[in-house]
């Protein structure tokens, strides 16, 4: 055969090929997946993080004023033992039940065998309490620790804790000479994920965020640097929902110090910049205060405390309040990763189907997962509770056309993927 015959003829087979592959198993179109972007792309399946969003005020709602003095640096605060708690960042070192109603210290638990530093924030995760002493102002410490707690250990009777040290550097340090509010290492954010603690400085220098991640297990370490994000500010502190929405909660300091938030959520793996991420204005200090701790309840609300502001003529109270995210989280993305990238498969069939099809894992989802059902628009159609290794979908009132879904867990990988109904 001509040489340039077979030139063409291999192009065409690979063309032919790679439109079947296509048709058969939906292209990855990258683009913006969520509808509430003003760049949103109708056909896009995977998400590349270009959304575009017009700018938002996010409003919270005051509950209580803090138990002041004692609680006027209250630095962190999460959601545990059906509980709220919070710290202060420094000399004290407790950790303080929170009365949601009235703000007031509930209950005074000590952990006796460590010091406050700089307490910057807490988390939970795996059956534990983590308290981040890496608050750096000056950018000198070269004792950076996170104090990890035995979660079953408090009770409404508990009195005293002792604490597991986590020690920990960054890798990207070389210098420690002091440098007052002006350092790229200070730290106060931080969550649990996966057997890691994930923490985010809070660089004065150029107002970006570094992500770091530190084993979840007494030793000591070298931080990994996984990424950076400009937030434009000062984090303070970070909250991951259980189904995977994260949120970094800071202030600008320059008067009137304007306060924010950021939800970023479908993104993929533990680069968590590379997906959707949209900034909410809170306010400024001189209304909420300076913003310090922030967690979950549940998916989408939760509570965010800040500590005694004083600039100037203005004194702004320690104050907890609560925010919802639904409304702006509420449209699953219809992004689809590739199969390798899903840590167990999630088997479904017959696929397409025309009455009901059947959906396997491979192990017991958690309790409490739910299936949602999305039409190409990003818009929910159906949403399922769901139990067991095996379950169904009815057709029932599902127009012909391709779906995506996503099992959301609790506690466990996610699933997600397209149905075709006849």
């Amino acid at each position: 055969m001509n040489s340039s015959y077979t030139f063409v003829f291999r192009q065409l087979s690979a063309f032919l090929i790679s439109a079947f592959f296509c048709i058969e198993n939906v292209c990855a179109q990258p683009g913006c997946t969520d509808p509430q972007a003003s760049n949103y792309s109708v056909g896009a399946t995977s998400n590349d993080g270009s959304c575009v969003y017009a700018a938002t005020n996010l409003n919270l709602t005051r509950l209580a004023g803090l138990d002041t003095p004692l609680l006027d640096e209250s630095s962190g605060v999460s959601f545990f033992n059906d509980q709220l708690w919070t710290h202060v960042d420094n000399t004290d070192a407790n950790i303080y039940r929170l009365d949601s109603s009235s703000g007031l210290s509930a209950q005074e638990i000590t952990v006796v065998n460590a010091t406050n530093t700089d307490w910057e924030d807490i988390t939970t995760g795996n059956g534990y309490v983590f308290i981040g002493d890496f608050g750096n102002n000056s950018g000198n410490r070269s004792d950076l620790k996170i104090l990890r707690l035995d979660q079953s250990s408090i009770n409404d009777t508990s009195s005293v804790l002792i604490a597991e040290a986590i020690q920990f550097a960054y890798p990207d340090q070389v210098d420690f000479t002091p440098a007052l509010n002006a350092t790229r290492y200070d730290c106060e954010a931080f969550f649990y994920h996966n057997d890691s603690l994930h923490l985010f400085c809070k660089d004065w220098v150029n107002k970006h965020t570094r992500h770091y991640t530190v084993p979840a297990a007494p030793g000591f370490y070298m931080a990994t640097l996984v990424d950076s994000f400009d937030v434009d500010g000062l984090v303070t502190s970070a909250a991951r929902a259980s189904d995977g929405s994260i949120v970094l909660l800071g202030y600008d300091n320059v008067i009137p110090a304007p306060c924010f938030l950021w939800l970023l959520y479908d993104y993929s793996g533990t680069s968590i910049f590379s997906g959707n991420k949209r900034r909410f204005s809170l306010g400024t200090a001189l209304n909420v205060g300076q913003v310090e701790g922030i967690c979950f309840r549940n998916n989408h609300f939760g509570y965010i405390t800040n500590e005694r502001f004083q600039q100037l003529v203005f004194n702004v109270d320690p104050q907890l309040w609560s925010f919802d995210l639904g409304q702006y989280i509420q449209q699953v993305t219809t992004s689809v990763p590739q199969a390798s990238s899903i840590p167990n498969q999630l088997l479904n069939w017959p696929n397409p189907f025309s009455s009901v099809t059947t959906f396997q894992l491979s192990e017991k989802i958690s309790a409490g997962a739910t299936l949602v059902l999305m039409n190409p628009e990003g818009k929910i159609v159906r949403t399922e509770n769901l139990d067991g290794t095996e379950f169904q979908l009815n057709r029932q009132s599902l127009t012909s056309g391709m779906y995506f879904y996503r099992v959301l867990q609790t506690d466990g990988p996610v699933f997600q993927g397209k149905i075709i109904v006849e």
